[in-house]
Protein backbone atom coordinates (compact mmCIF):
# COMPACT_ATOMS: atom_id res chain seq x y z
CA UNK A 1 0.00 0.00 0.00
CA UNK A 2 1.22 3.67 -0.96
CA UNK A 3 1.57 5.90 2.18
CA UNK A 4 -0.47 8.60 2.17
CA UNK A 5 0.66 11.64 -0.04
CA UNK A 6 0.20 15.04 2.14
CA UNK A 7 -1.50 16.31 -0.76
CA UNK A 8 -4.44 14.26 -0.27
CA UNK A 9 -4.83 16.02 2.55
CA UNK A 10 -5.98 18.93 0.98
CA UNK A 11 -7.43 17.85 -2.01
CA UNK A 12 -11.16 18.59 -0.19
CA UNK A 13 -10.31 21.54 1.90
CA UNK A 14 -12.38 23.96 -0.22
CA UNK A 15 -15.35 21.33 -0.74
CA UNK A 16 -15.36 21.14 2.82
CA UNK A 17 -15.40 24.70 3.73
CA UNK A 18 -18.40 25.34 1.88
CA UNK A 19 -20.61 26.66 4.20
CA UNK A 20 -18.69 25.75 7.45
CA UNK A 21 -16.41 28.30 9.53
CA UNK A 22 -13.12 28.29 9.47
CA UNK A 23 -11.62 25.84 12.30
CA UNK A 24 -10.06 27.94 14.98
CA UNK A 25 -6.31 28.34 15.85
CA UNK A 26 -6.44 25.70 18.07
CA UNK A 27 -7.33 22.86 15.52
CA UNK A 28 -5.60 24.32 13.14
CA UNK A 29 -2.14 23.16 15.03
CA UNK A 30 -3.60 19.55 15.24
CA UNK A 31 -4.32 19.93 11.38
CA UNK A 32 -0.71 21.03 10.88
CA UNK A 33 1.39 18.53 13.58
CA UNK A 34 -0.49 15.72 11.76
CA UNK A 35 0.09 16.65 7.95
CA UNK A 36 3.64 16.99 9.25
CA UNK A 37 3.65 13.28 11.03
CA UNK A 38 2.21 12.25 7.60
CA UNK A 39 4.93 13.37 5.98
CA UNK A 40 7.07 11.52 8.57
CA UNK A 41 5.06 8.55 7.67
CA UNK A 42 4.25 8.81 11.82
CA UNK A 43 0.53 7.59 11.14
CA UNK A 44 -0.55 6.61 14.14
CA UNK A 45 0.76 9.91 15.49
CA UNK A 46 -1.07 11.93 12.92
CA UNK A 47 -4.35 9.97 13.98
CA UNK A 48 -4.38 10.76 17.69
CA UNK A 49 -3.46 14.75 16.88
CA UNK A 50 -6.80 14.64 13.93
CA UNK A 51 -8.73 12.92 16.89
CA UNK A 52 -7.95 15.71 19.30
CA UNK A 53 -8.90 18.23 16.89
CA UNK A 54 -12.17 16.83 16.28
CA UNK A 55 -13.14 16.52 19.81
CA UNK A 56 -12.67 20.18 19.80
CA UNK A 57 -14.76 20.76 16.80
CA UNK A 58 -16.96 17.69 15.49
CA UNK A 59 -17.98 19.59 12.72
CA UNK A 60 -14.25 19.32 10.82
CA UNK A 61 -15.31 18.07 7.80
CA UNK A 62 -11.78 17.48 6.59
CA UNK A 63 -10.65 16.67 9.96
CA UNK A 64 -12.87 13.80 9.67
CA UNK A 65 -12.15 12.75 5.82
CA UNK A 66 -7.99 12.76 6.56
CA UNK A 67 -8.80 10.44 9.69
CA UNK A 68 -10.69 8.19 7.41
CA UNK A 69 -7.39 8.34 5.19
CA UNK A 70 -5.08 7.26 8.07
CA UNK A 71 -7.22 4.84 9.23
CA UNK A 72 -6.88 3.13 5.83
CA UNK A 73 -3.14 3.09 6.04
CA UNK A 74 -3.03 1.40 9.77
CA UNK A 75 -5.27 -0.81 8.19
CA UNK A 76 -8.72 -0.03 10.68
CA UNK A 77 -11.09 0.11 8.20
CA UNK A 78 -14.07 0.24 10.94
CA UNK A 79 -12.74 3.60 12.22
CA UNK A 80 -11.94 4.41 7.99
CA UNK A 81 -15.40 3.96 7.51
CA UNK A 82 -17.29 5.72 10.07
CA UNK A 83 -15.12 8.73 9.61
CA UNK A 84 -16.04 8.89 5.53
CA UNK A 85 -19.36 8.10 6.71
CA UNK A 86 -19.33 11.68 9.09
CA UNK A 87 -17.26 13.29 6.41
CA UNK A 88 -20.53 12.55 3.96
CA UNK A 89 -23.25 13.54 6.59
CA UNK A 90 -21.21 16.97 6.88
CA UNK A 91 -20.95 17.35 3.09
CA UNK A 92 -23.40 15.48 1.32
CA UNK A 93 -22.99 17.42 -1.98
CA UNK A 94 -18.90 17.00 -2.19
CA UNK A 95 -17.79 16.37 -5.40
CA UNK A 96 -16.07 13.13 -4.51
CA UNK A 97 -18.90 11.84 -2.58
CA UNK A 98 -19.12 8.91 -5.36
CA UNK A 99 -15.62 8.39 -5.09
CA UNK A 100 -15.85 8.16 -1.06
CA UNK A 101 -18.88 6.18 -0.90
CA UNK A 102 -17.14 3.25 -3.14
CA UNK A 103 -13.91 3.48 -1.30
CA UNK A 104 -16.43 2.77 1.97
CA UNK A 105 -17.81 -0.18 0.46
CA UNK A 106 -13.94 -1.28 -0.52
CA UNK A 107 -13.12 -1.38 3.01
CA UNK A 108 -16.19 -2.97 4.36
CA UNK A 109 -15.17 -6.07 2.46
CA UNK A 110 -12.30 -5.82 3.88
CA UNK A 111 -13.98 -6.16 7.54
CA UNK A 112 -13.48 -9.57 9.19
CA UNK A 113 -16.96 -10.89 9.87
CA UNK A 114 -17.77 -10.80 13.72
Amino acid sequence: QRPIAPAEFDAIDTEARRGRADISEGVRSFKVRAEAAVREQKYWDAADLLDQGLAQYPAWAQGHYNLGLICEELGLYDIAIDEMGKYLKLVPKSENARAIQDKIYLWQGKLKPS
